[in-house]
């Protein structure tokens, strides 16, 4: 038997895809002891001539995904006439072939691994994507001495479901419960685990739907099962012995959407209701929103207005309020005083000048007045300037007292 590669084909497949990365086959039919195969991410052939293993190696992947009992590849039946059907057990005991004794007419049954014979027996299967996502797929159990039969085997099965690689060589790591014979089960194994994530379980059924959901395979039991079914029959291309019977299985199914539209128009319903009510909620939201800060301000104000109202409170003495306008009228007057006290001095500043401009002026308008004289002028002239400016300046003060008596 070979194993070829195909070069992947990056525009089949999104990177989030989970794709067969590795199988490990633990004393399985004729692989004795633990064996590994690594899977392309771009898909694998398994080629080679009749008997060296290849539908072996598809049954034991059968053998950890589809349901019990398993409906191994019909190439793998045990006869030459293909009546037997191989099952879990022939794989875990390595059934070779039946001898018949014509004289006692008995029929024997050889093994790789015979009764009176303890080990491990089962498969594995991890999927990943190029995200770094990884799950591994396990079916496993302990073939006792005594173990005689399918029963027994199916009795014995513990599967499990690790988020991440898990090799099979773990498996001696196990050691057994109390005094039970059998090392393998689904406590022992546990302890392996990491119990927040991973799973491990006696029910087939229940690996199933964990590994469906993960791996993004059909929506309920139903549809995984199809799914589940197909694929077998799309990796063990021998399977398929009519493509009639193919499309009848697969592709077609009962038209459920008109026997179904009652339920499709309540769900629709129920989903307008909903958002009719997640419309008005968000509307109120929308609406209540400001509410907060407004209560923020609201509260503010109310406390200053409490402050101020105990300002008029009087506490055996005059009131805080009254305090507070005394101190602002004694700022003001303060600052009053010293106004009218500079403008004061600024004003008898500009007096003395006018004064001293004014006696300046008559000094000079006195000798303007002799030199005339002297000249030959009229000495009358001189009086006459006299009179006409002591007018003048009568006139000025009846006006400034007339204005301060209307004041």
């Amino acid at each position: 038997m070979s194993i070829a590669d195909t070069p992947p084909d990056l525009g089949m497949f999104h990177s989030g895809q989970y794709r067969i990365e590795q199988v490990q086959l633990l004393n399985w039919g004729s692989y004795a002891g633990l064996h590994r195969m690594p899977v392309g991410r771009g898909g694998i052939a398994i080629l080679g001539p009749t008997g060296r293993g290849k539908s072996t190696v598809l049954d034991a992947m059968a053998a950890v995904i589809m349901p019990n009992p398993q409906e191994f590849n019909r190439a793998a039946r045990d006869d030459s006439r293909q009546r037997s059907e191989r099952t879990v057990y022939s794989y875990a005991r390595g059934k070779t072939d039946e001898v018949r004794d014509a004289a006692s007419d008995r029929t024997t049954t050889r093994f790789l691994r015979p009764l009176g014979q303890a080990f491990p027996s089962g498969a594995a299967i991890t999927w990943s994507t190029e995200l770094g996502q990884t799950v591994t797929a396990v079916r496993v159990a302990w073939i006792g001495e005594d173990t005689a039969s399918q029963d027994d085997v199916t009795q014995a099965s513990v599967y499990l479901l690790v988020q991440g690689r898990f090799d099979l060589s773990r498996l001696s790591e196990v050691t057994r419960e109390g005094t039970s014979q059998n090392p393998l089960t689904r406590g022992s194994l546990a302890r392996l685990l990491d119990p927040a994530h991973d799973l491990a379980t006696s029910s087939q059924p229940e690996l199933r739907v964990r590994l469906c959901g993960q791996l993004g395979i059909g929506g309920s039991d139903e549809s995984q099962l199809k799914a589940l079914t197909l694929l077998r029959r799309a990796q063990a291309s021998k399977g398929v012995f009519s493509i009639d019977d193919l499309f009848k299985q697969f592709v077609l199914v009962q038209p459920q959407a008109l026997s179904r539209w009652e339920t499709t128009l309540a769900t629709y319903r129920e989903a307008s209701a909903l958002y009719d009510v997640f419309e008005t909620t968000r509307k109120k939201l929308d609406v209540l929103e400001a509410v907060p800060t407004l209560a923020d301000r609201y509260e503010l104000a109310g406390r200053d207005g409490s402050a101020k109202r105990r300002l008029l409170v009087d506490d055996d003495g005059p009131s805080r309020l009254r305090v507070w306008l005394a101190e602002r009228v004694g700022s003001w007057v303060s600052g009053e005083v010293d106004r009218v006290t500079t403008e004061k001095r600024e004003q008898g500043e500009r007096r003395r000048r006018a004064q001293a401009d004014e006696q300046l002026a008559f000094r000079s308008r006195e000798q303007a007045l002799a030199r005339i004289s002297e000249l030959g002028g009229d000495p009358t002239q001189s009086l006459r300037e006299h009179v006409a400016a002591a007018e003048a300046e009568l006139a000025a003060v009846e006006r400034t007292r007339g204005r301060l008596a209307a004041a």
